[in-house]
């Protein structure tokens, strides 16, 4: 991409360009430019981010034998607040860990696991130590967040973008390319050899920083009353009374809330329902976007893909197969085109509906 070629940078006209969709040999320079992790104005910035989520882990997360915690917390035995000194570094640390980081901690390692889907890459013993460590931290320094389920999500597509370029050979599908490799193949992707630790951390803090920068977008769906998402879902109700009355007025025959179906949607902005590839590629578009107009594009891409696949919501003739359908619309199998499509439609949408009212800024000529 000669965008990235220029001797400065203009991040307009990456987002232009990457609204349409990122190369892959590009991609991961491409989020780490459009999420705010590197300039190339100040070229210090990156190691800076590296340098201050080293620290994250040493002050916050190594000071502990979390494994020895959680086993004490379990049996029912009081949890001594003050974890045991654990030398890092040249220096001692101690930290106070109290019940609810130690519940943070919990929750953390029960959804981990649960992200990988059968995926090799996922479950290696290092990628979920990775995981860990970025949502706990994370969750840590967001008090007024914590870890909430679906962040877990989140941070998928972030971790096969950074590592596919670690991928020997050059492979052109580079993200579709780590989702197959096979756990062999993994093990040596993911060895020490391959990545050693002090590497491993700067590509961990890659990750964390991009993710920061995601849920920083869409912080208030998180909150302890997840009003964000709520607020997504009632504009998502409203809309489709207006673009697709049938369709809405075939949820309300049976008694289908939208709640019941759209907040998973929102809350991990569609990563469950379509595969890795085909959330990778979406979210070319939301990082193209300024922070504040990622919800808002959300629900129009939300908006989209129920009318287009209005036809097959009205066909279901009972409460069960309508449900079954909104909560598993893989069963659809978008094509790339048709997703590139939704995309579009949506972007048509929210011209129709904010723009016109001067409520979005999204970037030029991209239809």
């Amino acid at each position: 991409m000669d965008a990235l070629r220029a001797d400065v940078i203009d991040v307009t006209v990456l987002r232009q360009l990457c609204w349409m969709g990122c190369p892959d040999d590009v991609r991961a320079m491409c989020w780490l430019h459009l999420t705010g992790c590197t300039r190339q104005s100040d070229s210090t910035l990156r190691d800076r981010k590296h340098a201050e989520y080293r620290s994250y882990v040493e002050r916050h997360y190594d000071i502990a034998d979390w494994d020895a915690l959680l086993r004490c917390d379990a049996s029912g035995h009081t949890v001594n607040a003050t974890a045991s000194p654990l030398v890092v570094g040249s220096s001692i640390h101690t930290s106070m860990i109290g019940p609810e980081e130690l519940g943070m901690m919990k929750q953390v390692r029960k959804d981990v696991p649960r992200s990988s889907g059968g995926v090799p890459f996922l479950q290696h013993p290092r990628m979920l130590q990775l995981m860990e460590r970025v949502l706990y931290l994370w969750a840590l320094r967001h008090p007024a967040c914590g870890y909430v389920q679906g962040m877990n999500d989140l941070l998928l597509p972030f971790l096969f973008v950074i590592f596919a370029e670690k991928l020997p050979h050059n492979p052109r599908k580079r993200v579709s390319h780590l989702i197959k490799c096979p756990a062999a193949e993994v093990q040596a992707l993911l060895s020490e050899a391959s990545i050693p630790p002090s590497e491993w951390l700067k590509l961990e803090a890659d990750v964390f920083w991009m993710l920061a920068a995601m849920l920083n977008s869409v912080q208030e769906n998180y909150t302890k009353s997840q009003e964000g998402v709520y607020a997504m879902v009632r504009k998502l109700e409203g809309l489709m009374k207006t673009v697709d009355p049938p369709l809405h007025k075939h949820l309300e025959r049976f008694q289908i809330n939208f709640r019941d179906f759209s907040f998973r949607w929102m809350n991990c902005l569609l990563v469950r329902e379509l595969s890795v590839v085909q959330a990778v590629r979406l979210w070319d578009t939301y990082l193209s976007l300024e922070a504040r107009e990622l919800s808002k594009m959300h629900v129009y891409v939300c908006a989209s893909f129920m009318k287009t696949w209005s036809p097959q919501f009205l066909a279901e003739t009972t409460f069960e197969s309508l449900m079954s359908r909104l909560q598993n619309p893989l069963a659809f199998h978008l094509s790339e085109r048709q997703l590139e499509e939704i995309i579009s439609k949506a972007y048509q949408l929210m011209l129709m509906y904010d723009q016109a009212h001067g409520h979005v800024q999204v970037p030029k000529a991209t239809v």
